[in-house]
């Protein structure tokens, strides 16, 4: 994250376009936000989710129309990109965009002018584009559905952000800051579990769970047991759908005793029950199966 923090203070003030690169829930808007902030441009930031509009719209969302471009269009519309006039124009999900939408992109990049459907007066543009790609790494953002010129286009600067697991270190401080925006602090032994739990969700996936942990404390201090049953409340985690034999091992780790395994899973005793039914397993039976495979 600081080779990443490095980057954005170099490059932000650069008119040069970004792609930010990082599984859900890295950070990427917040880094989008920074680079803005930092890049010295009296514009706004302005952010679309390109998997939040339906293919048939999204090209009169980021351009624009005059009044009477295709029905419905009962008055002209700004576009996002003209809207970003001076600023930064943030695409998240950018390949989520359809083909045509792409193209269009593509060509407005290239000449620094865009057209509102419907016209022909190209109209000049001196806006930042910063694009975002869920993907774990550079290699993999070369398999995204990104036309390669608009990737390599969108790419003047690649700046990758690990997934939260790649960088335990990171997850007590931001814990603590997230714990402190809602007015509370972590509880002896809340940062040892919180370092068990996989995250796959990342820095989204911590922030949630530490509101809802939060709102389940009966005091300022938030407990191993607030967090236990914050995780459990939550989306359930890849770790779930984790091997047989690692779900096992913990059990027997621990004597298979079921609430110190729960903890150390990062999860409520309840969800360790469910989760032993969802494999047709009984505590007893989970242990005569480890046993058995011991023996094998």
């Amino acid at each position: 994250m600081r080779r990443a923090m490095d980057l954005v203070s170099l490059f932000a003030p650069r008119a040069m376009p970004v792609t930010l690169v990082g599984p859900t829930g890295s950070g990427k808007e917040v880094l989008a936000q920074a680079i803005h902030e930092r890049s010295g441009r009296a514009g706004r930031l302005v952010p679309i989710n390109c998997a939040a509009f339906p293919a048939e719209l999204i090209e009169g969302e980021l351009f624009g129309y005059r009044r009477g471009a295709f029905s419905g269009a009962v008055s002209a519309k700004v576009g996002l990109v003209e809207a970003a006039e001076g600023g930064t124009l943030f695409l998240d999900e950018v390949a989520s965009m359809p083909p045509i939408a792409q193209a269009k992109l593509l060509r407005t990049l290239e000449s620094g002018y865009l057209n509102r459907l419907g016209e022909t007066r190209p109209i000049a543009i001196n806006v930042r584009f910063v694009a975002a790609l869920q993907a774990e790494s550079r290699a993999e953002m070369q398999r995204t559905p990104v036309r390669s010129d608009l990737l390599y286009r969108l790419s003047g600067v690649v700046i990758e952000l690990p997934p939260l697991r790649a960088r335990p270190e990171d997850i007590a401080p931001m814990a603590e800051h997230f714990a402190d925006q809602v007015g509370c602090r972590l509880g002896s032994g809340v940062a040892a579990l919180l370092a068990r739990h996989p995250w796959m969700g990342n820095g989204r996936e911590l922030r949630h769970t530490i509101e809802r942990a939060a709102a389940l404390s009966t005091s300022k201090a938030i407990e191993p047991g607030d967090v236990a049953r914050a995780i459990e409340l939550g989306v359930p985690s890849m770790d779930a759908a984790a091997p047989i034999d690692g779900l096992l091992d913990r059990l027997a780790a621990v004597d298979w005793n079921a609430g110190r395994a729960a903890a150390a899973l990062g999860i409520g005793r309840a969800t360790l029950f469910r989760r032993l039914k969802g494999l047709g397993l009984s505590l007893a039976d989970a242990r005569k199966q480890h046993r058995a495979s011991q023996l094998r």
